[in-house]
């Protein structure tokens, strides 16, 4: 007696999620290239687990689930970067700092267009 498992595939993240998961992740590789020994300091240790964890929306295997959190989560965590460089704007220690306060603003851009286009999806699949 042969068995068959009626069960559908799970549906992977769409490939404009994956190019988009792709652009942020290029971003934040020139980021943390760019800011070398300041990757030290604990306030950048979320961004670089952010980043890490992201990496898995760059595969065709992400769950959407997945993919709204990390969205979510990396959205927050460009919104409190770009508040952090902005606010300090008048101490003479953060010269030189509007690169990544560009980046960053970029990366809120890049974060909403995945999260948007994550529930989207979850939208369509019902």
């Amino acid at each position: 007696m042969e068995y068959q498992e009626h069960t559908q595939p799970v549906a992977g993240y769409s490939p404009y999620g994956r190019w988009i998961a792709t652009a942020q992740q290029v971003k934040d590789t020139l980021t943390i290239v760019a800011m070398n020994l300041m990757l030290l300091v604990p306030i950048a240790w979320p961004g670089l687990v952010l980043y890490f964890l992201r990496w898995r929306l760059t595969k065709r295997t992400a769950k959407r689930g997945t993919a709204i959190t990390l969205w979510a989560l990396t959205f927050v965590h460009e919104l409190l970067c770009v508040w952090l460089f902005i606010s300090s704007k008048h101490d003479p220690d953060m010269a030189g700092m509007l690169p990544f306060e560009i980046g960053y603003i970029v990366g809120m851009m890049v974060s909403v267009a995945g999260l948007l286009e994550a529930m989207g999806s979850q939208a369509e699949q019902g």
